[in-house]
């Protein structure tokens, strides 16, 4: 009686769940926010909350992609409120 023997690599995650939200990988799912530069995207979005006097309200500093180039990418950082931070779309970008 032939037995069948499957092996599991080690550090794999049985029964884990796949990720919703791309973490890893050549694409990534960022916020689409309105710039007075036009559309970008937030490349990095801060872990705390700040209070911008400009706009009287609590704050999230992003640095939001308003160019991909050429010559060169431009980044540009930003207080964005977090309510209008939320109600923006989310998108996919490659890393």
């Amino acid at each position: 009686m032939a037995e069948n023997i499957i092996e599991i690599p080690r550090g794999s995650l049985v029964g884990a769940r796949p990720q919703a939200i791309p973490g890893q990988g050549d694409r990534r799912v960022v916020k689409l926010v309105e710039t007075p530069l036009g559309w970008g995207h937030t490349i990095w979005t801060s872990p705390y909350t700040v209070r911008d006097p400009n706009v009287q309200a609590l704050c999230r500093v992003c640095v939001v992609l308003v160019g991909k180039g050429p010559p060169k990418p431009e980044p540009v950082v930003m207080t964005i409120p977090v309510d209008y931070l939320k109600a923006c779309p989310e998108d996919a970008v490659e890393w």
